[in-house]
């Protein structure tokens, strides 16, 4: 019944073996509802959103079903939703290093896009683009991206809501360990951030990042104070990379600190 799943399951037994049942389970749910779509307009954005949870289990299965999507946007003949989707697929093609195609596809939306006067889906567009230019190495080329992303999404929204363009200029940023200007960033959204209640998205990311950055520039109990309030957020159990890498900072901050039974605890 569901022939993507099972036959990407079938050819990478591991993945299967490794993907927790609810996980399973809910893309099994989700394929079916999308196949079962008459409307070819509706079908690809079910397999849009299908893609999106693929890519974070294995960025083939992301592509595989963004392809989908996007014969199902070609059929109806909408080029708004054909466009949006060759534009999120280059997200699992920039993860396995298929940066030419990635390139090809964000440079055709991003005209679309322009000619068509759609400032939201350039802006994503140009976020991509820059993502694409750090994965490259050159950051001064994902920064002036952001920035023209920037410009762009000033007019719509407040800062509070940038948050993913923020954190993107932030690190960036600290690639070329221009700390000074990184944390002068950080610092102007968390301002904004911290007027509001419940914290926007991406508040505690922001924090941690910015966190990094003044210990990176000596500003080592800014720096223990950032990280230490961002820990609880990370500790909910949904995203344990980013824990690893709090309290890696944090047994950073520990043995700066001489205090070696508190590194420990960290380690």
């Amino acid at each position: 019944l569901f022939n993507c799943l099972n036959t990407f399951c079938q050819v990478a037994k591991d993945f299967k073996r490794d993907m927790i049942h609810e996980k399973y389970e809910e893309l099994v749910k989700l394929e079916e509802e999308a196949k079962s779509e008459p409307d070819p307009y509706k079908r690809a954005i079910l397999y849009k959103d299908l893609s999106t949870e693929g890519t974070r289990l294995n960025n083939e299965l992301g592509i595989l079903y963004i392809n989908i999507a996007e014969e199902a946007a070609i059929k109806s003949g909408n080029d708004s939703i054909r466009f949006y989707i060759n534009m999120n697929t280059c997200i699992p093609l920039m993860n396995i290093g298929r940066y030419e195609e990635a390139r090809t596809r964000l440079n055709r939306s991003e005209v679309f896009f322009t000619e068509n006067q759609d400032t939201v889906d350039l802006s994503r567009c140009l976020v991509l683009k820059s993502w694409l230019a750090r994965l490259e190495g050159n950051n001064y080329l994902a920064i002036k991206e952001l920035y023209k992303a920037k410009s762009l999404q000033e007019s719509q929204w407040p800062l509070t809501d940038m948050w993913n363009l923020i954190n993107r200029l932030i690190i960036n940023y600290m690639d070329l360990k221009d700390y000074e200007t990184g944390i002068s960033i950080g610092e102007e959204f968390l301002t904004a951030a911290r007027l509001l209640n419940p914290k926007p998205r991406g508040y505690y990311t922001i924090l941690r990042n910015t966190g990094e950055m003044h210990f990176k520039a000596g500003n080592f109990a800014i720096a223990k104070e950032y990280i230490e309030e961002s820990l609880p957020y990370w500790t909910s159990g949904r995203y344990p990379k980013f824990l690893a890498q709090t309290y890696t900072l944090l047994y950073d901050i520990a043995i700066n600190d001489d205090d070696l039974l508190l590194a420990k605890s960290y380690a």
